[in-house]
C-alpha cells in the first residue's frame, strides 16, 4: 500500500485539524466527488499530475498508484503514464517516479508495445501520423502552428518530437487517445 513515509489523514488530525477538514470536505467531499470523470479516470490524472510535479508529489504518489490499482487501472497502463511523463516532463522526472510506481505494483509485465512499434514503421513516420490524427487530418509539418515555427532552426527537436515524442511514445496504443 502507501509508503510509510506518506502520512494518512488521521495521522496529521491531531497537529493540522484545518488541513485535514479542508482535504475532507473541500478536495475529496467537494472536488473530488464529482461525477465528471470516472474514478479510474481522475486517479490516472491525478498520478499524472504527481508524476509531473516532480518531487515535491512523491509523497502522494504511491498513495495514488494504489488508488488507481483500486479502481481498475493496470500496471501496463501506469507504466504507459510513466512513459508519457518522459515527453511531458522530462526524463529526470520519469526515472524518478518509474521506482515509486514499481514499489507499489512490483515488477511490470514485459513491455510488448515497444516492440509491436518498432515493426510498424518509421518511428518518424508513426509520429507524422500521430500529428495528422491530432490534428483530425492530414498534416503538413511546414504549416504546424508548433513544429513548422521550429524547424528551420531547430530541425533537431522537430525530429525528436515526431520521432521520439509522438513517434515512440504517443503512438503507443496502450492507452486510448482520451486516456492518454
Amino acid at each position: 500500500m502507501a509508503a510509510a513515509s506518506t502520512p494518512s489523514l488521521a495521522d496529521l488530525q491531531q497537529e493540522f485539524p484545518f488541513l485535514v477538514d479542508a482535504a475532507m470536505s473541500f478536495a475529496i467531499g467537494e472536488v473530488w466527488d464529482r461525477p465528471h470523470l470516472a474514478p479510474k479516470s481522475r486517479e490516472l490524472a491525478m498520478f499524472s499530475a504527481l508524476a509531473a510535479l516532480g518531487r515535491d508529489g512523491y509523497p502522494q504518489l504511491r498513495l495514488h498508484v494504489q488508488y488507481a490499482l483500486n479502481f481498475g487501472a493496470t500496471p501496463v497502463e501506469l507504466r504507459e503514464i510513466v512513459n508519457l511523463t518522459l515527453v511531458t516532463a522530462g526524463v529526470p522526472k520519469a526515472l524518478n517516479v518509474a521506482p515509486e510506481v514499481r514499489a507499489v505494483v512490483g515488477g511490470l509485465p514485459r513491455d510488448q508495445a515497444a516492440a509491436a512499434a518498432e515493426t510498424a514503421g518509421s518511428r518518424r513516420a508513426r509520429g507524422e501520423a500521430t500529428l495528422s490524427s491530432l490534428n483530425g487530418g492530414p498534416t503538413d509539418i511546414s504549416a504546424d502552428a508548433v513544429l513548422g515555427t521550429l524547424a528551420e532552426d531547430f530541425p533537431l527537436l522537430v525530429n525528436a518530437a515526431l520521432s521520439f515524442a509522438l513517434g515512440d511514445v504517443w503512438s503507443r496504443a496502450i492507452l486510448d487517445p482520451v486516456g492518454r
